[in-house]
């Protein structure tokens, strides 16, 4: 890659690992399931695949976000799912896929990858190298367990970067081939990941064909499902068919011991005063009915002031929150960053109008060796596009203070490349010094 010009010396040497070590197996229990089974992790930390696979989630990260049925999170579920004039016999559904991430087959998933990076207008670096590195990604997991080496021989580990956005690719995938090929369609199919919430309004005869139909269309892709006609639980929401609508209401598992920070933990006084206003808007966007969310803050209340909280204080951040319009949080705030979502953090002696003066100067002259110039001399980019915002000032710094503090905000905010645009050997030759 780095021959043929599809990566740069910066993005080279953050490729390639340093002092790697196998991947580490260990099982995380699900205390919320009978029987209390265990979720397999590799930690890939130190692996050698460890930035490969970072690099690879990077480029498929944005494609997940395209997916018809992708959800971001609960916000995302609410706005999307049908909720008002829903007909008669409606069906609420719920599906799991089981053991997603060690049941995708490797030629299946690295295909659908391969016809996502094949759509992009920049195939820069080309999808038959990102696919070079995707194979060695799935096919050289080695880990250790017990003392022992073992080699993951089919599916994704849960632990590597890219796994959640590989598993979505694959997903989206075989959905668009599902549900083109199914004898009966949902009202709306909308998935988290490996959970899949639908509507269903063929009846339950179809559904149960729905459902056959989906179980034998994939020799290792299978699926749980929970069928109602009054109300199911998906995410962290419980939904109810009521007049031919959707009431939503918080859900909790019945393992949540609601263990909130105490207050007299050593923790700065607008934390305490943060928590409680942070969970009553969590509550007031789910809850679509006052009386929804008047239970949920009462009970909110009563769990706070048990962990040490003032309950005049907790009363006036619920109020305040209840005065929030329910449909002003249901909507994204817009981010602070630019189109291209890239940062990048650099120290100055000077005043921060000559810095600017100067960055903006490199980019008109299209001085192509500094990164900033280099990133805003692409197309749809100009220096108007461009935002600052000072972050960290101490007129009494010295230069290798500055640049300490350089260092630590580029890693604390995840600016080096290719997250952002700051050139790994910049940050190699800080690591060493300091």
């Amino acid at each position: 890659m780095k021959n043929n010009n599809e990566i740069d010396e910066d993005v080279f040497e953050y490729l390639c690992p340093e002092n790697p070590r196998p991947g580490q197996f260990y099982l995380l229990p699900k205390i919320h399931k009978e029987g209390i089974p265990g979720r397999p992790i590799v930690s890939a930390i130190g692996h050698p695949t460890e930035k490969i696979s970072q690099f690879l989630d990077y480029h498929l990260k944005d494609h997940v976000e395209k997916l018809p049925s992708y959800l971001k999170d609960t916000t995302d579920y609410i706005k999307k799912t049908p909720s008002q004039n829903l007909p008669t016999g409606t069906l609420l559904v719920t599906m799991d896929v089981t053991s997603l991430y060690t049941n995708i087959p490797h030629e299946e998933g690295i295909e659908a990858c391969r016809k996502v990076w094949d759509l992009r207008q920049n195939k820069r670096p080309s999808t038959e190298s990102l696919v070079k590195l995707l194979e060695r990604t799935l096919k050289l997991n080695n880990f250790m367990f017990n003392g022992d080496h073992y080699l993951q021989i089919n599916g994704t580990s849960m632990g590597t970067k890219m796994a959640p956005s590989y598993a979505n690719i694959f997903m989206g995938d075989f959905e668009d081939r599902l549900l083109r090929q199914a004898p009966s369609k949902p009202l709306s199919w909308l998935r988290f990941i490996d959970d899949i919430e639908m509507k269903w309004t063929e009846g339950r005869e179809r559904l149960d064909e729905f459902i056959d139909f989906t179980n034998k269309f994939h020799p290792s892709i299978k699926f749980t499902v929970e069928i109602s006609d009054s109300s199911n639980v998906f995410l962290d929401t419980k939904s109810t068919l009521r007049d031919g609508g959707i009431h939503f209401d918080l859900h909790t598992k019945d393992t949540d011991s609601h263990l909130y920070l105490r207050t007299d933990s050593c923790h700065p006084p607008h934390v305490f005063k943060g928590i409680p206003k942070g969970l009553a808007t969590r509550i007031r966007r789910i809850c679509s009915s006052d009386d929804s969310f008047h239970l949920r803050s009462k009970e909110l209340s009563q769990r706070l002031c048990h962990r040490g909280y003032n309950a005049k204080s907790v009363h006036e951040s619920i109020s305040a929150v209840q005065r929030i319009d329910r449909q002003d949080l249901l909507q994204y705030k817009p981010k602070s960053l630019g189109v291209c979502q890239k940062q990048y953090i650099g120290e100055t002696e000077d005043g921060l109008n000559m810095r600017m003066y100067n960055h903006r100067s490199s980019i008109t002259t299209g001085k192509m060796n500094l990164p900033v110039a280099q990133h805003f001399n692409q197309d749809n980019h100009s220096w108007e596009d461009m935002q600052v915002v000072p972050i960290d000032h101490n007129v009494s710094w010295t230069i290798d203070q500055r640049v300490a503090k350089e260092n630590f905000w580029q890693y604390t905010l995840k600016t080096i490349e290719p997250d952002g645009l700051n050139k790994r050997s910049d940050t190699l030759h800080m690591s060493r010094k300091y």
